[in-house]
């Protein structure tokens, strides 16, 4: 049974590690955290379509981001470089080259596409701070300084995209992505549940870490037993597929 067929058990009853391991299979992304990156991006050029990182901070997603950035040629100096991103999600600057990939911030053109959590790559860099990005769904946006909310100061409407937190990711709809459970103890309910119901197939979800239950938290309060203690064991495979920054 796949997890996309048993939401109903998921979101109430804690999986067994043995089905959570089952599922993943041989979609683990192993070593440290810069060669699972590289990995996906490997699977993304391959497959021409866009891969996502679902973490549960913000600081997992910043890493992911930085991974990214650091793979595709983009130095501290050119981030330095780069045009300021929206406040709203201190994106930090940034500094566009074709290829890159870019989540939308804000809701300025619905109809073209350009709302607020829209994956795309930048397709044409037209200056510093101006470049169409090209959007999952085949659009084409102009992406340019906007100014909202008071700020005062323009900027990009804008975040990189290749990682975000799975809250920030309610309500869309992904076809490829890995889920790094990047959290201390205690975990929030719920986040396995949300994370893996963003994909719309199993084929297009990977994990990074260890495959822990606690993880895995039933929405509700607790029906039966629970495993809710992190743990160095969680994993049998844990020495293969451990995480680092590397």
């Amino acid at each position: 049974m796949c997890i996309r067929d048993s939401y109903g058990t998921i979101r109430l009853t804690q999986p067994t590690r043995t089905f959570l391991r089952d599922y993943f299979a041989n979609r683990r992304l192993p070593l440290s955290l810069k060669a699972a990156v590289k990995t996906t991006l490997a699977i993304q050029r391959e497959t021409q379509k866009l891969f996502t990182w679902l973490t549960v901070t913000n600081k997992g997603a910043d890493k992911v981001n930085a991974a990214a950035l650091d793979l595709n040629g983009v130095t501290v100096a050119m981030l330095k470089q780069g045009y300021r991103g929206d406040p709203k999600v201190k994106a930090g600057n940034i500094y566009l080259k074709r290829g890159l990939q870019v989540r939308l911030t804000r809701n300025l053109d619905k109809d073209r596409g350009f709302v607020n959590g829209a994956l795309g790559t930048v397709h044409v860099v037209l200056a510093r701070h101006t470049c169409v990005v090209k959007l999952s769904n085949g659009a084409l946006v102009l992406l340019h300084p906007v100014s909202a909310d008071g700020v005062g100061h323009l900027f990009l409407p804008c975040v990189y995209g290749y990682a975000t937190t799975i809250r920030r990711a309610q309500g869309a709809t992904l076809q490829l992505g890995c889920l790094y459970f990047d959290h201390c103890y205690p975990p929030e309910r719920g986040y396995g549940y949300a994370g893996v119901s963003r994909f719309v197939s199993q084929a297009g979800v990977y994990h990074f870490g260890r495959i822990r239950r606690t993880d895995w938290l039933p929405v509700g309060g607790p029906g039966e037993p629970e495993e809710q203690e992190q743990c160095v064991g969680d994993d049998d495979d844990a020495e293969e597929f451990a995480q680092g920054d590397e």
